[in-house]
């Protein structure tokens, strides 16, 4: 059995500090250690969900979670390095098999240019969902 405290005064409860977004650099760079140890060509499609979990799932959960203000140009920067990193990402299975709708969702607009008003309806929309 396990008890959680939820400790408002953490650093990862902390909002609008900008160590909150040092994870995509940490995801990128796990990526790069997998591609030079040879990873990402026996394991490609994990990987590649795995980036699109821990780097644009994760990182937009921090944007919507974490900050007050909009950060649109921080996503905006985090679906061009998707679609740099991962230019295939549509086409793999695990992303239909393994994860949710709304994760889905949220992938499907890595390609589509939204406007700063429509992330900001989506950053509300996700955190009325995320906090259910």
């Amino acid at each position: 059995m396990y008890h959680y405290f939820r400790n408002s005064d953490s650093t990862i409860m902390t909002r609008n500090v900008p160590y909150h977004m040092d994870m995509l650099d940490v995801v990128l760079r796990l990526w790069q250690e997998c591609k030079n140890r040879g990873l990402l060509e026996t394991y490609y499609l994990e990987m590649e969900l795995n980036f699109l979990i821990h780097y644009y799932l994760g990182g937009v959960r921090m944007l919507v979670l974490r900050f007050e203000d909009l950060k649109y140009e921080i996503f905006q920067k985090m679906c061009t390095t998707v679609i740099e990193t991962v230019p295939n990402y549509k086409e793999n299975p695990y992303v239909k098999e393994i994860l949710s709708e709304i994760d889905q969702l949220q992938i499907a607009l890595i390609d589509q240019d939204i406007s700063r008003a429509q992330f900001a309806d989506v950053t509300e929309l996700l955190r009325g969902k995320i906090a259910e």
